[in-house]
């Protein structure tokens, strides 16, 4: 897993990538998030450069993101409850 900084500091999305070399079936992912009840987009990016590719995934936030830090410890929150549970 990777995480990714929003786009801008007052993005309404949290945001994280997962390398498809690690992943590449992404519906594991698809699958915890939705049994959390999780709204999220996930896209699919390839480098030109190189090959590899990751899925982008995009969750909706309550608030504005003020500091890229929170977005750090949503997705690790989030994920550490992933990991117990799996």
């Amino acid at each position: 897993m990777y995480i990714t900084y929003p786009t801008s500091i007052k993005s309404s999305h949290y945001c994280f990538k997962l390398n498809t070399d690690d992943f590449f079936d992404p519906k594991p992912i698809d699958s915890f998030l939705k049994s959390k009840g999780i709204e999220f987009k996930r896209t699919k990016q390839t480098s030109s450069i190189k090959l590899m590719s990751w899925h982008v995934y995009k969750i909706k936030a309550d608030d504005p993101i003020k500091i890229f830090q929170q977005n750090i410890e949503f997705i690790e929150t989030l994920f550490n409850n992933y990991e117990n549970n799996n």
